[in-house]
């Protein structure tokens, strides 16, 4: 049987939206204090009413993808990242590992192989010795 999603909504879905919501608030308010933009110039950028951007601003605003993709655009920077998987993660961590191996092993292979000079050179010095 098939479980509607309506059926797996959390309890604290309203919650963690507000949480949310609050921290989108919080990192365009930073973006626009960073960038000097006032609510006047970012409304008339992203085309809405200085009143909706405020409404934006409260920390209960309900996002839509929409319009997190324009303030994305009008202010040039990420407003929400989606998290990686942990395949991706994996796939990179395993990358990295063999990298470090490789130049690890590359270190070894040099510092076997300037021992094994100053092997030859010795059994060369000894064998002209020798004769």
């Amino acid at each position: 049987m098939k479980k509607n999603i309506n059926n797996l909504k959390d309890k604290n879905c309203g919650s963690n939206h507000l949480t949310l919501s609050h921290e989108i608030a919080e990192k365009i308010q930073s973006l626009l204090s960073v960038k000097k933009i006032s609510l006047t110039e970012f409304a008339s950028q992203i085309g809405e009413s200085e009143s909706h951007i405020q409404e934006w601003l409260s920390g209960t605003f309900n996002f839509t993808l929409e319009i997190i993709a324009k303030i994305q655009q009008v202010l040039q920077e990420p407003i929400i990242q989606l998290y990686q998987s942990p395949k991706h993660l994996l796939v990179k961590y395993t990358h990295e590992l063999s990298e470090q191996a490789t130049r690890h092993h590359i270190s070894e292979v040099n510092e076997y192989h300037i021992v094994f000079e100053h092997l030859l050179k010795d059994i060369e010095n000894k064998t002209n010795l020798a004769h």
